[in-house]
């Protein structure tokens, strides 16, 4: 299948999600695709926690909303 966009973020983490929710936001009618090598992971509210921990300003929660 093929399918055009007018922007490819490659990468799925915190800030190629960050950066794809302001292109939507800024430019509705951009088609913007994000591209990651895994699958994003299913939660579990029963899984177990990881040690990686990460801060966000109220600016960058205002992004991710």
């Amino acid at each position: 299948m093929r399918r055009e966009c007018d922007v490819v973020v490659v990468g799925g983490g915190m800030v190629g999600a960050a950066l794809a929710g302001l292109l939507a936001r800024r430019a509705p009618d951009a088609r913007v695709t994000v591209l990651d090598a895994a699958a994003a992971p299913a939660w579990r509210p029963d899984a177990p926690h990881g040690l990686r921990v990460s801060a966000l300003s109220a600016a960058s929660a205002r992004i991710l909303e």
